[in-house]
């Protein structure tokens, strides 16, 4: 298996490096995510959703499905937006979602004309700042943007433990958390004398 530095990732290709670690589909969270985020839209049959870098359309399709209400899916992908209208149509959805080509950072819809934006995975591949900006303008006053992303962490480094015994716990109380417990510090011994103990 490869592995890569922090930085090394951080220089990749957002979809060289969904290649990189086997993704097909670039989906943060998969479903999971998506129904968090419908969790939190409040959507309606009255809403007007915009999903942005809609891909394939699946998430414009749900929610037409399960709110009735009317979604404007777009990407700026001619292919994602060859087989985001193919799987409409074949939704039985074309009266509810209409797919468009639509760039995030430049939006030809005027202002406050959404009550919802939805980009899932979109603001990696732009200048996040401006693309937040369009996502915004486009939203009605008191409406939502909601985003799903990616997110690169360090991984977790391991704490040291710590002594519960009565005699060190004002040692360890008063220890720096990334020192450990004065008692439990690993202690070098010369290799001619035994390490200290109890005798039996």
């Amino acid at each position: 298996m490869q592995k890569l530095a922090s930085g090394e990732v951080a220089a990749l290709d957002p979809y060289k490096f969904m290649a990189l670690i086997g993704k097909r589909v670039i989906h943060p969270g998969g479903r999971v995510s998506t129904e968090a985020l419908l969790r939190s839209a409040g959507i309606t049959p009255t809403t007007r959703v915009l999903d942005v870098g809609c891909g394939v359309g699946t998430t414009a399709i749900e929610i037409a499905r399960r709110y009735g209400a009317s979604v404007t899916a777009v990407d700026i992908s001619p292919l994602m937006l060859e087989r985001a209208r193919a799987n409409v149509a074949a939704a039985g959805a074309a009266d509810r979602v209409a797919v468009e080509q639509g760039d995030i950072l430049a939006l030809s819809y005027p202002d406050d004309e959404f009550d919802v934006v939805i980009a899932e995975a979109v603001t990696m591949f732009d200048d996040r700042d401006r693309a937040a900006s369009e996502l915004a303008r486009v939203c009605t006053p008191g409406g939502r943007v909601l985003a799903t992303e990616f997110l690169w962490r360090e991984p977790p480094r391991p704490k040291p433990a710590r002594c519960s015994s009565d005699r060190c716990a004002r040692a360890c109380s008063s220890t720096p958390w990334t020192t450990g417990c004065r008692s439990t510090r690993p202690r070098a011994y010369p290799e001619s004398r035994q390490r200290p103990g109890r005798s039996r």
